[in-house]
């Protein structure tokens, strides 16, 4: 196991890099001046111009620039914006409430996506099982956009249940947008929780455990169910990375400060090593949840092993 993960970090530091890499190849690509607006409607003296590009080093050859984004990265400095802000202050302003609904929206995939498949997989053909598939494609159905304008309506403007915006990223605030976010995936899981567990329901080593006189209850939650949740959470360690990198559009309807927004308008104004300061960290969560998801197979299968 202590090999396994040892090998697993020095890929993720590899695949790091080459992320980094990309985007930042893909960032100074774009084109336009970045620091066109930046002096009003007039444009600014070319003195300013060459000035900034100078400070900077946007005058360096593409190579040198990321070298020395890399350099400062290692020592903790994800550099600054063009507006004189360090990323570093945008970056803990934003990422713990990003991070925050993220976690909100996955928790509501465990518990209401495996939970309705669970039961959806137990009585097949039920009419919970019915109603289970309905939601699910309803819900899949319907842009995310949609979902979360509807929801903040009924729930927040006219029921009053929960708060129509989320400015200050407080736990109780971000209930409702963790749902928004998590609704697709949670229909995606609860689904993929119902054929996972309906397929293993009907497997040889199932009848055999039924046959030795296990109750219902012991064959389900010890043994089926937990060979049915390798494919769940393997959607789910996926799903973080786009929770992460896809709250533009939630984090937008409930005026949330978070990464969604920053990065938007980090491209939009070109902020090179703002966007990369974001994209290092996204990648880095995506990475190491996804160790620990195969870390957990062998928790859930103990036929797996990394040796």
């Amino acid at each position: 196991m202590g090999r396994y993960v040892v090998r697993r970090l020095l890929q993720m530091v590899l695949v790091l890099i080459g992320t980094t890499f990309l985007i930042f190849s893909s960032v100074y690509a774009l084109p336009g001046d970045p620091f066109a607006g930046k002096c009003g409607d007039r444009g600014c003296p070319p003195e300013y111009v060459a000035a900034q590009r100078a400070r900077f080093g946007l005058d360096d050859p593409l190579i040198v620039q990321y070298f020395n984004y890399v350099k400062n990265l290692l020592q903790g400095n994800f550099g600054e914006s063009f507006s004189g802000v360090t990323v570093s202050e945008q970056l803990q302003q934003a990422i713990p409430i990003t991070l925050k609904l993220t976690a909100l929206a996955i928790t509501f995939e465990i518990v209401i996506g495996i939970g309705a498949g669970v039961l959806s997989g137990i009585r097949r053909n039920g009419y919970f099982d019915n109603v289970v598939l309905l939601s699910t494609l309803v819900v899949i159905s319907i842009p995310i956009f949609v979902i979360g304008y509807v929801l903040q309506f009924t729930l927040g403007v006219k029921l009053g249940i929960f708060p129509v915006t989320a400015s200050d990223g407080s736990w109780g605030q971000l209930i409702l947008p963790g749902l928004v976010l998590g609704s697709l995936s949670l229909a995606f899981v609860s689904r993929l929780t119902r054929t996972s567990l309906a397929e293993n329901l009907r497997a040889d080593y199932v009848r055999t455990a039924v046959a030795k006189g296990l109750s219902r209850s012991r064959v389900i939650g010890v043994h089926t169910l937990r060979n049915s949740l390798i494919p769940v959470v393997t959607f789910i360690g996926i799903d973080v990375g786009s929770l992460l990198g896809g709250a533009i559009v939630t984090e937008g309807i409930f005026n949330i400060t978070g990464i969604g927004g920053l990065t938007f308008r980090a491209i939009r104004l070109k902020e090179g090593a703002l966007v990369v300061g974001v994209v290092t960290l996204l990648v880095l969560v995506f990475l190491l949840v996804n160790l620990l998801i195969d870390l957990l197979y062998a928790v859930l299968d103990p036929r797996i092993r990394y040796e």
